[in-house]
């Protein structure tokens, strides 16, 4: 347990000890496990009611229809859905993190070890994590999805489903500690300069936050026409 919580004050000892001894079990599943409690404690306080909250003020539609999807949001099938996608789509995104980085670190010449950089990966995630518990501690005070831990805190005024509000919500601080983390293990573990592996991480996260956001405004425009 002691690296779990090295990453946070002595990350560069964390990552030397995964160049050294590649491992990334520990932190894959803290990351997945730490994810699951927060969704699970989510739904049924948060998620689910504001999901049928807003379907009541939004669904135009037969009665019927609407009493259908709401009987089915605020049920166990719905929480049940939501706790395996949470399962999947963590370790998913872990796994698929690492084998983009494996193949991105050749062109810059750097040592590559699918196992090694799926342990930088995780570990990054750890922060992730940390900082959806902190979210999720916020969302529950107020009884809100909305856990202002980016920079729409210093932004009170951009209105919500703007490209801008989007944008800002992206920039989350946990996130940027986390990739942070993560272009200092690429660089450990790939003998690879710092300032390459931050300029690659850093450029494909800013330019995939910008494409996020621009799908997401096309999705909340579509579904205002429905």
């Amino acid at each position: 347990m002691r690296p779990l919580v090295k990453i946070f004050h002595s990350p560069g000892e964390v990552f030397q000890r995964v160049d050294e001894s590649p491992h990334w079990a520990m932190p894959f599943v803290t990351v997945v496990v730490v994810t699951l409690i927060v969704t699970a404690v989510l739904l049924p306080t948060v998620i689910q009611p504001s999901t049928v909250e807003g379907m009541r003020s939004k669904f135009e539609g037969p009665e019927e229809h609407l009493e259908n999807m709401l009987k089915f949001m605020s049920g166990p099938r719905f929480y049940a859905l939501g706790t395996v996608s949470a399962l999947f789509t963590t370790s998913l995104k872990m796994l698929a993190q690492a084998g983009i980085f494996s193949l991105l670190l050749l062109p810059l010449g750097g040592q590559v070890s699918f196992r090694k950089i799926l342990g930088v990966t995780a570990y990054s995630d750890v922060v992730s994590a940390f900082g959806g518990v902190v979210a999720a501690g916020i969302m529950l005070a107020t009884k809100s999805r909305q856990a202002y831990t980016n920079l729409n805190l210093f932004f009170p005024w951009a209105e919500k489903d703007t490209y801008l509000f989007r944008l800002l919500s992206a920039v989350d601080f946990f996130t940027i500690w986390s990739l942070v983390l993560f272009g200092l293990g690429l660089s450990v573990v790939g003998k690879i300069e710092r300032r390459k592996t931050y300029v690659l991480v850093f450029s494909l996260w800013f330019a995939f936050i910008l494409l996020l956001s621009f799908l997401g405004g096309i999705r909340a425009q579509f579904g205002g026409k429905t």
